[in-house]
């Protein structure tokens, strides 16, 4: 599946992440990094210093400290907070609008040199075209970051980082949450492992305290909607993962019930592995991209935020790593403090 400026995907909720080291023509600017075909420019003050990795690959630096990002990362984000900061979020992510049209036109370039190449080459031509009207009318603009985790909430339980934001979506943007119909599970992979019949095309169920993902039998069953991989299936891990991050290395502390405690590096995530197919060894249940997408059963009922993957050594597609959603929506409710008595899942 190839980028898609089109449709809604998920957001992030740091604004500067992923400005860096994706397009073709990367800029090594050490005060802000300007986005190849646009006027857009992060704040220098936010915008971590690149560096260059090799010839063409640049990673994001360590934020400046006490810069609002620095905080941020260091600190629950509450728009409150700072009210004069305006974080909108885009969706399609203006970087991979650039990059999906810089793609476009390499291929389209590519099949005019065949001579059999035309009527895709067309057919790109067209797909470009949607992609600049949906830019060039600001379709792409999602809503504003109202709060975010940053890097240092995490749980009581087993030491669990928490990764989430709260995001006020512009109406134009809204949609249902609505489960993939079977056309779309038959397309994905022939239909087969799917959730139960009745949740095809239904709307999304909130969780039920009797179904939760740490109660979950070892084997049993879930799916996901990837913003980049689509749907998928994966089955619950008798295994669990503690792992570094590499983007909350220069936090040190965490948020437990309430204290600022010092920690280890390591964060205990639930695995899914992916099996699409019946007789499947190793099948993929997420992609990069694919980060923030909602884990549910065969109920329909969410489990789980997407949280990353993982690529052990020897694996040829990984795995996935999930956060529980009671846990997600327990750290929103203390974050709100007073000004949030319940969390739910949309039903309309």
């Amino acid at each position: 599946m190839e980028p898609d400026s089109s449709t809604p995907g998920r957001a992030s909720g740091r604004s500067t992440q992923g400005l860096t080291g994706s397009l073709p023509t990367p800029s090594t600017s050490s005060s802000a990094l300007e986005l190849p075909g646009t006027s857009h420019t992060p704040d220098p003050e936010d915008t971590p210093e690149q560096i260059q990795v090799d010839s063409v690959t640049l990673v994001e630096g360590t934020p400046r400290v006490d810069s609002k990002l620095w905080k941020a990362d260091h600190a629950v984000f509450r728009q409150r907070k700072y009210p004069n900061e305006t974080m909108e979020l885009e969706s399609t992510a203006r970087v991979k609008h650039n990059y999906t049209v810089w793609y476009l036109d390499t291929m389209i370039q590519k099949m005019r040199t065949q001579t059999s190449g035309g009527p895709l080459a067309e057919k790109m031509e067209t797909e470009k075209a949607s992609k600049i009207s949906f830019f060039d009318n600001q379709r792409y603009k999602y809503g504003k970051v109202r709060m975010a985790s940053g890097f240092g909430r995490g749980t009581s339980d087993r030491n669990r980082r928490l990764d989430w934001a709260v995001i006020d979506v512009y109406p134009s943007r809204v949609g249902e949450n609505r489960l993939p119909t079977f056309e779309a599970w038959e397309s994905a992979f022939g239909g087969l492992n799917t959730p139960n019949l009745d949740t095809f095309g239904a709307l999304l169920q909130p969780p039920h305290p009797s179904r939760l993902l740490k109660d979950m039998a070892l084997g049993a069953s879930v799916w996901k909607v990837g913003a980049t991989s689509g749907p998928s299936h994966g089955v619950y891990s008798e295994y669990k993962v503690k792992r570094t991050l590499k983007d909350d290395a220069h936090v040190t502390a965490i948020r437990i019930d309430g204290r600022t405690v010092t920690v280890s590096k390591y964060s205990e995530q639930f695995v899914i592995i992916g099996h699409n197919r019946p007789g499947e060894v190793e099948g993929r249940f997420c992609g990069p991209g694919d980060s923030g997408a909602v884990v549910f059963n065969a109920r329909g009922e969410a489990v789980g935020l997407l949280f990353s993957g993982q690529m052990p050594d020897l694996s040829r597609v990984g795995y996935g790593l999930v956060t529980p959603i009671e846990e997600v929506f327990a750290d929103i409710k203390a974050c709100a403090k007073d000004q949030t008595e319940d969390i739910r899942i949309a039903m309309a």
